[in-house]
């Protein structure tokens, strides 16, 4: 795998100061021998989310919740 810059600065402001969004889990999803273009009856992810060290986290948190709890089904036309 080789490194997404050659910067070093860039490279240690990516490990420390920038916020991550990681997809750590995924249900709902059909087998690769299954996948078609088709509406899924729901999807759900687990998802890890890394911040800055200076934000708080209960503000992020309490401004990202509703986004994310949020069930929405998307219907065609």
């Amino acid at each position: 795998m080789l490194p997404t810059t050659s910067d070093p600065l860039q490279a240690l402001l990516a490990r420390t100061w920038l916020p991550t969004l990681s997809v750590t889990g995924a249900e709902g999803l059909p087998d690769m021998k299954n996948a078609g273009n088709v509406l899924r009856p729901f999807t759900a992810f687990k998802l890890s989310l890394r911040l800055p060290p200076l934000v708080d986290a209960a503000q992020a948190a309490a401004q990202l919740k509703p986004c994310w709890k949020t069930k929405r089904r998307i219907r065609p036309g």
